[in-house]
């Protein structure tokens, strides 16, 4: 058996005015895709996406509650701390830290949270700026254990993460199994640095760029 949640988050940089000299004003909206595919079981947990943009903390899209809730990530104010070697994980990994994600249910079973990086577009069109990212802060606790990985008998435990750069057009992925019987609450977190070539921002076109994160969570 098989449960996927897909959802689409959309990642905005934009290019800021007073930087570049560029006098685009006004925001252009955008929405957040979120589907559904749930076979067997109707408690199959929740997974939250949050922003980790300083001054702006909050939660994007989430599957719970996807009305009213922010579908993208402006990293405008970030991105001198951005800037760096996209062929490298960062030695900084927190300072590039752009949003990080929390998995939480009551249910055993084997899970996987997969992250898809698109390449970036201006405006909806082609877009120079180039971007690579990397996973990392990962914890696997039960929540109401001493935040241990073992509660009332059972186990939560990583099965494999992906380690070292994600490329854009590539996919990041975290996996963990929790053993059978079990019914205490147990939480997974993860969080995703990014890193932007700044040549090819210096290059770029004015105006809005983005690029969409598409993540997807597995219950076998």
């Amino acid at each position: 058996m098989m449960k996927r949640i897909t959802a689409m988050l959309i990642m905005v940089l934009l290019l800021p005015a007073v930087l570049l000299g560029a006098t685009e004003t006004g925001n252009k909206g955008t929405e957040l895709e979120i589907k559904a595919y749930k076979m067997g079981g109707d408690n199959y947990g929740k997974i939250i996406i949050t922003s980790a943009v300083p001054g702006a903390l909050y939660e994007i899209g989430s599957i719970d509650n996807p009305e009213g809730t922010p579908s993208s990530i402006d990293i405008t104010s970030r991105l001198e701390q951005l800037f760096g070697n996209t062929g490298a994980v960062p030695s900084v990994f927190n300072e590039r830290v752009v949003f990080s994600y929390r998995v939480a249910g009551t249910e055993a079973g084997t899970y996987t949270i997969r992250l898809t990086f698109g390449k970036f577009s201006h405006d909806g069109g082609g877009s120079s700026i180039t971007a690579s990212y990397a996973l990392g802060n990962t914890n696997y606790v039960f929540s109401r254990s001493s935040n241990t990985t073992s509660a009332e008998g059972y186990t939560i435990k990583e099965d494999s993460r992906t380690t070292g750069v994600i490329q854009e057009k590539n996919s990041g992925s975290a996996s963990w199994t929790v053993s059978q019987g079990c019914t205490e609450e147990w939480i997974v977190r993860g969080a995703i640095a990014m890193t932007i070539n700044e040549s090819s921002y210096i290059n770029a076109a004015y105006g809005r760029h983005s690029a969409t994160v598409q993540v997807t969570y597995e219950v076998k």
